[in-house]
């Protein structure tokens, strides 16, 4: 069940609120199900001049989640994620993309939340990684899980064309998951890949077939160069 109201002005500034009522499978608990109460806010500023294939503009994006829990004591926490990028015409057709993420989940039963903790890796963060960045967790059936409190991540992109609907792509990707943001200074704590790859226009967005390889790995797992997790991306629409 969900009650929401939708203010829009000037087709740019968009702020949403919502109260939602769901039931949910716990990874915290035995139970299969969890009932829940969130209450959310939801602020965008989108000047980008296109949404499938932007080239110049701001998209600006800051949420704030309360949710509680009814049926058990689980599931107590608050978490906000604040997101902003900017998209800079270069030369005729090229572009630039330059994004900058925060989040921070605040827990205030004994259990981590890890349904609600930011995960990271996967074609849109840090390309390279799949969702084995931050710290090892365990979920109620003994499975293992990587998350965080608190995400730092930023990513940069040249984007220019080579023939007719074929593009190419340059990427520089960083991210790290941690408790807090006390290290959110410190690069060596940071996960970060580079590549290129090829983006194909479509009447959908855009096809990109992407390289990623390791810049650094604080876990040292991979060296410079080497490929990580993920070898090779094939994914809809750009990153970001």
């Amino acid at each position: 069940f969900e009650l929401s109201s939708w203010w829009r002005f000037r087709d740019r500034v968009q702020i949403q609120t919502a109260f939602t009522l769901r039931q949910v499978e716990s990874l915290l608990t035995l139970n299969r199900n969890e009932l829940q109460q969130k209450l959310s806010v939801l602020w965008r500023y989108d000047a980008r001049d296109s949404f499938l294939f932007p080239r110049k503009g701001w998209n600006w994006q800051a949420d704030v989640q309360s949710v509680e829990g009814l049926s058990t004591e689980a599931s107590d926490y608050l978490i906000w994620n604040h997101s902003l990028t900017r998209y800079q015409p270069i030369g005729r057709n090229g572009s630039v993309a330059i994004r900058s993420e925060f989040g921070r989940v605040y827990n205030f039963t004994e259990r981590d939340p890890l349904y609600a903790m930011f995960r990271m890796g996967t074609e849109t963060t840090v390309r390279g990684w799949s969702q084995s960045i931050g710290k090892t967790y365990l979920t109620s059936d003994g499975s293992a899980i990587y998350a965080g409190y608190a995400k730092a991540l930023f990513n940069l992109e040249f984007r220019f064309p080579i023939w007719r609907f074929i593009g190419g792509e340059i990427f520089l990707d960083a991210g790290q998951l941690n408790d807090n943001f006390s290290s959110t200074a410190d690069f060596a704590e940071y996960y970060a890949s580079f590549g290129a790859g090829l983006t194909f226009r479509t009447f959908i967005g855009p096809i990109r077939a992407e390289i990623p390889l390791t810049l650094q790995d604080p876990a040292a797992n991979y060296s410079f160069g080497k490929a990580a997790d993920v070898k090779f991306i094939l994914a809809l629409l750009y990153a970001f």
